[in-house]
């Protein structure tokens, strides 16, 4: 099924939003998590990118207990096999 880059521009603008301690505050962030781990196991190298670009946003901003929903959905698991694909280059 193809989606037309609908899913990474969505990951890409929750990679955005979630910059914002505002938005990181409201609680609707929550029901965002489960999707963006789903994402991180996703055929597409761009969806799994943008991704995990979100729950780093959310990660770094976030309060504890967004720390402990992002540790309990299961992005850990995504996030180790884009880690060690050569087909993306993470710049620090």
């Amino acid at each position: 099924m193809e989606d037309g880059g609908g899913t990474w521009v969505s990951a890409l603008l929750l990679a955005i939003l979630f910059q914002d301690r505002d938005v990181i505050r409201a609680g609707s962030k929550l029901r965002a998590i489960p999707s963006l781990a789903i994402l991180l196991r996703s055929d597409e190298v761009i969806d799994r990118y943008f991704a995990a670009q979100a729950l780093a946003s959310l990660v770094c901003n976030g309060s504890r207990g967004t720390l402990l929903v992002v540790a309990n959905s299961g992005a850990a698991g995504g996030l180790l096999p884009l880690r060690k694909s050569n087909r993306l280059q993470f710049v620090h």
